[in-house]
């Protein structure tokens, strides 16, 4: 009988939200189907020293800082995105960021999980008649035991299409309106984490003593509208503020991604898409807003019914 490697269909991803640092999850608290590849990679920290000490051969070993690092592709499932939202942007009143574990089961054949992970960057990005997406780039201190994902599914919702999804923009300093003419918008979030080396303190460590935010989520990105009015363009050349809303729904299951103030920081008239239809592309700048400006830049709603 031939032997294979393990299915991808067999692999598992879960996570929990931890309590503090150093407090790892026994198990996950949801767990998500992959639709990508994941590359979040564990390094033990060995070095080869290989040095000038009258030997032929490199041989002596030092031990550095562990680490994880790489990145996830997530599905934006309405009403399970609780955990990824609180992750990626909720802050503390110090403007720290969430920490998590993650844990991978590949098939039963070899568990993992990695403790006291950070969200580095991210992008969610909403594309006409195309699945919205979500990347996410994450930086661990350790890796810790795994545990069996046996008795679990991936979360689960009622598939979606185009039709249970819209877009709605603030234009001309007005309120929102949904927007039929919107074919791409994405949010780049960035979480100003530090390096691990960066993190590291002189002292007995395997891991870096610190993975801090140095400072609060900024966030950019850009929009694809097309140009069947010149409301936007007017914002644009005038400098007034405006505000983007992606809305996904199934049943009675929502995520809502909104940034509520945004300044049109670039922008383009021209003919796109290979067809001579008129377009608007420009990038953005999401502001933080609201009273002493307390309301970040990217607000990310998960509802379950």
């Amino acid at each position: 009988m031939a032997t294979y490697g393990t299915p991808k269909k067999l692999g598992k991803f879960g996570i929990a939200i931890q309590s503090a640092k150093g407090s790892a999850a026994a198990s996950p608290t949801t767990v998500f189907p992959l639709p990508g590849d994941d590359s979040m990679a564990y390094t033990p920290g060995y070095e080869v020293l290989d040095w000038g000490d009258g030997t032929a051969y490199a041989h002596t070993i030092a031990t550095m800082l562990e680490g994880v690092s790489g990145g996830l592709s997530l599905p934006l499932l309405p009403g399970k995105c609780v955990d990824i939202a609180d992750w990626m942007l909720t802050e503390d009143s110090a403007k720290q960021g969430k920490w998590a574990t993650l844990f991978f089961d590949y098939g039963g054949v070899y568990t993992t999980a990695f403790a006291d992970v950070k969200v580095a960057s991210g992008e969610f990005a909403c594309t006409g008649g195309a699945l919205p997406t979500l990347s996410v780039t994450a930086t661990g201190l350790r890796r810790i035991a795994g545990v069996s994902l046996a008795s679990y599914y991936a979360d689960e919702t009622a598939p979606y299409g185009p039709r249970d999804w819209k877009a709605e923009i603030k234009l001309t300093g007005g309120a929102y309106a949904e927007a039929s003419n919107i074919h791409a918008v994405s949010f780049s979030v960035d979480r100003k984490l530090e390096s691990l080396e960066d993190g590291a303190v002189i002292k007995e460590q395997a891991y870096a003593e610190f993975l801090s935010n140095a400072g609060g989520v900024s966030c950019e990105g850009s929009l694809s509208r097309r140009l069947t009015d010149g409301t936007l363009w007017t914002d644009i050349v005038a400098g007034t503020l405006g505000a983007l809303k992606i809305t996904l729904t199934s049943g009675g299951n929502s995520e809502v991604i909104e940034a509520p103030s945004v300044l049109w920081s670039e922008g383009d008239a021209h003919i796109g898409n290979g067809d001579g239809i008129l377009a608007t592309d420009t990038k953005f700048t999401a502001l933080a807003s609201g009273t002493h400006f307390v309301t970040p830049p990217v607000v990310w709603t998960s509802t379950a019914a």
